[in-house]
């Protein structure tokens, strides 16, 4: 289920400017099909027809960092009234993102968002501390996410918040893994995520959504945000 399905469920500002935040309650939406291949929304019509028994709030998409966002898939999710979730995974290094070398990439989207005045959530690169290797350390992710927030602020765009979207397993002592190393800033996170699988720790154990969520429950409401009390996603979930 969760290969071809990924529902996302925001917990705790769809007009020109912000997303929305749920006065009570929670966003409920899905990922269907494969990354970067999304359905048709004849697809999505048919899913909420004949398995979620209700229109979905939003929609979460996958995308990679030449794609001509908002690409025509998002856009037609948006217009049967769908919020877009949108992750946007970059193919360089977070180094040549923070040094400018790719301001060109990031205006020419905050341009296209800020012309298209829709609201969108926008993710840069989910779960980063599983590309390490690949991508560079987390100070350097850090400078990447504030310089593409940066040029989005620069450019005037208003209808576009960050969502920050880690692993559920980062933020578990056992992990040895310290959220705050990649965690940017209060003044550059609009929504705080993190995706929770019961099958990561692979034990053999079943565990409750509480239990796999928890640690980062705790950290967004009593740790290092939360004071702010920005709101909640598990942007990812399944077993």
């Amino acid at each position: 289920l969760f290969i071809a399905l990924l529902p996302f469920v925001f917990v705790t500002p769809i007009e020109a400017g912000p997303p929305a935040i749920p006065s009570n309650g929670a966003y409920w939406a899905v990922s269907l099909g494969t990354y970067g291949n999304n359905p048709s929304t004849n697809t999505l019509a048919n899913f909420e027809a004949n398995v979620s028994g209700r229109k979905l709030d939003g929609f979460h998409f996958f995308k990679s960092w030449g794609d001509a966002l908002p690409t025509q898939d998002i856009r037609d999710s948006e217009a049967q009234g769908r919020l877009p979730l949108v992750n946007w995974k970059p193919s360089v290094s977070w180094a040549q993102i923070a040094n400018g070398s790719q301001d060109a990439v990031i205006d020419a989207r905050a341009d296209a968002f800020k012309a298209w005045g829709k609201p969108v959530i926008l993710g840069i690169h989910h779960e980063p501390e599983n590309d390490i290797s690949s991508h560079g350390s987390p100070a350097e992710y850090r400078a990447a996410w504030q310089r593409v927030v940066n040029r989005f602020r620069a450019k005037g765009v208003t209808n576009v918040s960050f969502m920050w979207i880690m692993m559920d397993w980062t933020f578990n002592p056992k992990s040895g893994r310290n959220p705050n190393e990649w965690y940017p800033g209060d003044d550059y996170i609009d929504w705080l995520g993190a995706d929770s699988y019961n099958f990561y720790v692979r034990d053999g154990q079943w565990r409750e959504f509480k239990d796999v969520a928890g640690y980062f429950y705790t950290w967004a409401t009593q740790g290092k945000a939360g004071s702010h009390t920005k709101p909640l996603a598990v942007p990812e979930w399944g077993s």
